[in-house]
C-alpha cells in the first residue's frame, strides 16, 4: 500500500533526479556547437514544470481529493465531512488537474528533447527527416489530447469535486491516465523506430552505435514504466498516492533517457577540448611557426558529439617568424 509519506518521499527523490540531470545539462550545454537553441529553452521550461510539480502535489496529497474519499467512504458507514473539508477537497482535485498538466508538460518536454536529439544525428538521411516532422506533429496533437481529457473528463467540471450525490467513474481520471500513457508510449516507439537506422550507417564507431543501442534501451524501459505504471493505477482504484507515485517515476525515467545521451556527450567534448590545447610549441606533432617565414597548415579534427560528426579546421596561413599569435580552432560552417 502506498502512503502519502512514500508518495511525497518519491516525488522528492525523482524530481531531485530530474532536476540535476536537467541543470547538469544546461551547465555542460556549453560544449554543444549551439549553446542557445531551442532545447536550451525546453530544458528550462522542463525543470520549471519538475519544481511547480512538486509543490502542486504535496498540497494535493495533503489536502486529499474527491476520488480518494469517496474510496474510503466505501469500506465507511460514517461520512464525517464539514463545511472545511469540502472546501479542502475542491482545491485538492483542482489541484490534482494542475498536477496531471504538468506531469504531461515534463514527459512531453523530455520528448520533446529526445527528438530534437535525433534530429541531430539522423539529419542526412532523407525519409527521417518526413518521420521526425510527423513525430512533432503527433507529440503535439497528443498533448493537446491529453490536456482536453484531463479538463473534460468530467463533465459539468464541478463533478471532479462533488461527493453526494456520487459522480460517477469520471473522478477516477481513468481516460486521462489511460490517453497520456498509450500518447507516451506510441511516442517512444517512433523514436526509438527513427533511432534504430543508426545502427546500421556505414562507418559507424563501435562505441557509438553502443550508445545508440543504450538510448534504444532506456526507451524500451521508459515503455515499461509506463506499462506498470497504467497497471497499478488502474487496478489500484486510482489512488492519489498511487498516481504520484508511478507519475514522479516516470518523470524521473523520462529525464534520465532525454538528458544522459547529451551530457555523456558534452562531457566527452569537454575531456577533448582538455587534451587538445593549439600552441606553438606544444608537441602535438605540429611544427613550430617561428622556425620558418611562413606556414601554410590546415588540421582537421574530427570531433564525435552527440553522435555527430563535425570537421573542426585550423588554418594559419603566411604566419611571421615574430608572431606571437596562438593556433585557434575555427569550426567549419557547413
Amino acid at each position: 500500500m502506498i502512503t502519502a509519506d512514500i508518495a511525497n518521499y518519491t516525488t522528492y527523490a525523482c524530481s531531485a533526479i530530474a532536476a540535476l540531470l536537467i541543470i547538469v545539462r544546461l551547465v555542460v550545454s556549453k560544449f554543444q556547437p549551439k549553446l542557445l537553441d531551442i532545447s536550451f529553452f525546453i530544458a528550462i521550461f522542463g525543470l520549471a514544470a519538475i519544481v511547480a510539480r512538486v509543490i502542486v502535489t504535496y498540497y494535493v496529497l495533503k489536502l486529499g481529493t474527491a476520488s480518494d474519499v469517496l474510496a474510503k467512504m466505501k469500506n465507511t458507514t460514517t461520512t464525517d465531512l464539514d463545511a472545511e473539508d469540502l472546501k479542502n477537497i475542491k482545491k485538492g482535485s483542482i489541484l490534482s488537474l494542475f498536477a496531471r498538466i504538468l506531469t504531461t508538460c515534463i514527459i512531453w518536454s523530455m520528448n520533446l528533447l529526445l527528438l530534437l536529439l535525433y534530429r541531430r544525428l539522423v539529419a542526412h538521411l532523407p525519409w527521417v527527416k518526413h518521420a521526425i516532422t510527423g513525430t512533432f506533429v503527433f507529440i503535439a496533437l497528443s498533448y493537446f489530447a491529453v490536456i482536453a481529457a484531463t479538463f473534460l473528463e468530467c463533465r459539468p467540471f464541478h463533478l471532479y469535486w462533488q461527493i453526494s450525490p456520487a459522480p460517477g467513474a469520471c473522478v477516477n481520471a481513468y481516460s486521462q491516465t489511460m490517453v497520456q500513457c498509450l500518447a507516451n508510449v506510441i511516442t517512444d516507439l517512433i523514436l526509438m523506430g527513427i533511432s534504430i537506422p543508426i545502427l546500421f550507417i556505414q562507418g559507424s564507431r563501435a562505441t557509438h552505435r553502443a550508445r545508440i543501442f543504450g538510448l534504444i534501451a532506456l526507451s524500451a524501459f521508459c515503455i515499461v514504466v509506463t506499462c506498470v505504471r497504467l497497471t497499478y493505477v488502474f487496478e489500484g482504484g486510482s489512488f492519489q498516492e498511487t498516481r504520484v507515485f508511478w507519475a514522479s517515476i516516470s518523470v524521473a525515467v523520462a529525464a534520465l533517457v532525454a538528458n544522459a545521451p547529451v551530457i555523456y556527450g558534452s562531457l566527452k567534448i569537454m575531456q577533448r577540448s582538455k587534451r587538445t590545447t593549439y600552441a606553438y610549441g606544444d608537441g602535438y606533432g605540429m611544427a613550430n611557426p617561428r622556425a620558418k617565414g611562413t606556414a601554410d597548415m590546415m588540421l582537421e579534427d574530427v570531433e564525435r558529439m552527440d553522435g555527430i560528426t563535425k570537421h573542426t579546421s585550423i588554418a594559419v596561413s603566411h604566419i611571421k617568424a615574430g608572431d606571437d599569435v596562438p593556433l585557434l580552432p575555427m569550426p567549419l560552417i557547413e
